[in-house]
């Protein structure tokens, strides 16, 4: 496993909104760099997030997120395998999107990653690509199939300007117009996905729709129809996200204190969430994860 050396500001960096982390993997160095939405963009975008690797060719297991990612890619084709569903690798050149996942995704990269991507708010991912939320859910779409003629546009001009944080500019700017030309969320689909991320995915379904004054029968349909997934599909992931941004936090890994505090009624219950997300006891993925913590290191 590897460790991440020190973060520091980029000469490009616009201040309080770009940190970049370098990291030593066995497969070779590589950096991450983390951007912090503008205000107006903060309520349907998550984060920005690029990769500039100097590795050999290396296949890792991607960890299910919170998010939706829309991903521009800058370096060679990315071959990606849906753990767990009967279905041919997906190969993919310029750009994607990966809708929430409830299982790994398995990606080979034959030669060093360069990636910029934007994490979107389930909610929002939807309106913003102009598709129906569950129509993207557990599954990878070539992004030229949701935002067709603005694909390729994109990705040409992100890779024309040579700095990181222009690069996130630029992204910022079609991302805003995408939102100012998109139809809104549904407000209760909107509403009860912020509810149960702000819970850390803690909260009952029967509470849920109390709060939101609606059936649980309506409650199910506009999550469903919105994000993909059921509300206790949905808090469940959530707890498990949370679970692994403990993992990446602790100084001395403590499994019962991190279940307890990501709401997993014991020991036993987080084993097994952690198995189905990931395919792996969380002993064997402390072992086999990445430095950013978001994948295992397969090859």
């Amino acid at each position: 496993m590897a460790n991440a050396r020190r973060p520091r500001a980029p000469s490009d960096a616009i201040p309080g909104r770009i940190v970049c982390l370098t990291f030593e993997s066995t497969a070779g160095p590589w950096r991450l760099w983390l951007w912090t939405p503008s205000p107006d963009l903060a309520e349907a975008v998550a984060g920005l997030w690029a990769t500039d690797a100097q590795t050999s060719a290396f296949r890792e297991r991607v960890l299910p997120r919170e998010t939706v990612e829309l991903i521009i890619n800058f370096g060679g084709r990315q071959t990606i395998h849906q753990i767990g569903r009967p279905q041919e690798p997906l190969f993919f050149q310029r750009s994607w999107v990966s809708g929430l996942q409830t299982a790994c995704l398995e990606v080979e990269s034959p030669t060093p990653a360069r990636l910029i991507a934007a994490s979107l708010r389930p909610a929002y991912a939807g309106p913003l690509l102009g598709v129906c939320g569950q129509d993207i859910t557990n599954r990878v779409v070539p992004l030229d199939a949701v935002l067709a003629g603005l694909a390729d546009d994109l990705a040409g001009r992100l890779e024309g300007i040579p700095s990181v944080a222009g690069r996130f500019l630029l992204f910022e700017d079609f991302l805003r117009e995408r939102i100012r030309s998109g139809r809104r969320p549904h407000p209760t689909a909107c509403r009860a996905a912020n509810r149960i991320f702000r819970t850390g995915g803690q909260i009952a379904a029967r509470e849920l729709k109390e709060e939101l004054g609606c059936s649980a029968r309506y409650l199910e349909k506009q999550l469903g129809e919105q994000i993909g997934l059921a509300p206790k599909q949905l808090a469940r992931l959530v707890r498990f996200s949370r679970s692994v941004e403990q993992i990446r936090r602790a100084r001395r890994i403590d499994w019962g204190r991190i279940a307890a505090y990501c709401g997993y009624y014991d020991q036993p219950h987080f084993n097994r969430d952690f198995r189905l997300f990931t395919g792996a006891t969380p002993t064997e993925f402390l072992a086999l994860r990445d430095p950013s913590t978001q994948a295992m290191m397969v090859e």
